[in-house]
């Protein structure tokens, strides 16, 4: 009878051995999968936002090109009206009219008012007039450029993950 309830016992205690053991490898196992599974979603997280910022890079990239377009044209504009300006200082100038000089207007040649100061087209008004323009070009300029930084601030915000 002892050798029957020993052979019983060791052979429990073998099954317990046995299940022990292959219950440790199960968990080695699903340790090793779930840590292959984090390395691959590590792996596609990292390229996706990899693609993301050179999509961002690229926008900002044709958004640089595209204000360094409107940056030339303005500086031609600039340009074309700073050489205007010069060749109407280089231009012989117009006789000097006395400030109080009456001149008729020619909007009713039938009606013709009277007025006094300068007349259209003279270099005085015409350097004012571009002095008021060059100060609203230069409010532009301002407006453009934080728009640009706040573009690029938004774009930097969302890569790194932030929507509002």
């Amino acid at each position: 009878m002892d050798t029957v309830l020993r052979s019983a016992r060791e052979k429990l205690e073998k099954e317990h051995r046995e299940s022990k053991e292959s219950g440790k490898l199960k968990l080695e196992q699903e340790k090793k999968e779930k840590d292959a599974a984090e390395r691959q979603r590590r792996a596609v997280e990292s390229s996706q936002r990899a693609r993301r910022l050179e999509a961002i890079e690229a926008q900002i990239e044709a958004h640089m090109k595209k204000v360094e377009e409107e940056k030339e044209k303005e500086d031609l504009i600039r340009r074309e009206g700073e050489q205007r300006r010069s060749k109407m200082t280089n231009m012989r100038p117009p006789q000097r009219r006395a400030q109080d000089e009456v001149f008729i207007s020619d909007d009713d040649e039938e009606d013709a008012d009277l007025e006094v100061g300068d007349a259209p087209g003279t270099v005085q008004q015409d350097s004012a007039e571009g002095l008021l323009g060059m100060c609203e070009q230069e409010k532009n300029k301002k407006i453009r450029m934080r728009r640009q930084r706040m573009y690029r601030r938004r774009l930097r915000l969302k890569a790194l993950g932030f929507n509002h």
